[in-house]
């Protein structure tokens, strides 16, 4: 190798370096961004499940007064609900904290946050 050569070479590679670097730093980035994706979807499917599972108890507790029921029965019912109500209290605070850090970190997501709250919120 000639000493042009070399040169042109040490050249290139001191304008190539800060670009892999900045690769490198995007690399970064998309894999942290990747890893709260993955947490928001996982995340996503549990509070969608818990969900199903309230609405399934609320519409069961509503057919079964259809017709009347014992005075006994309507104070478990009312305890029932207390519990439904305290348990879709707690989605929509793992909600809004999984907002909070899907807003930290991955911004364009927000939409499909405020679906699943406008859901728990219903």
């Amino acid at each position: 190798m000639t000493n042009e050569q070399r040169i042109q070479m040490e050249r290139m590679l001191n304008e190539i370096m800060p670009l892999i670097d900045k690769l490198r730093v995007l690399r970064d980035s998309i894999t942290s961004h990747l890893k709260s994706l993955n947490d928001w979807k996982i995340t996503e499917e549990e509070l969608e499940d818990e969900i199903r599972i309230i609405m399934d108890n609320i519409e069961g507790l509503l057919s079964s007064y259809s017709q009347p029921q014992p005075y006994t029965t309507a104070i478990n019912d009312i305890d029932m609900l207390q519990r439904l109500q305290d348990q879709i209290m707690q989605l929509l605070q793992k909600t809004v904290d999984k907002e909070q850090t899907v807003r930290q970190n991955l911004p364009s997501y927000l939409p499909g946050i405020n679906k699943i709250k406008q859901k728990i919120e219903k």
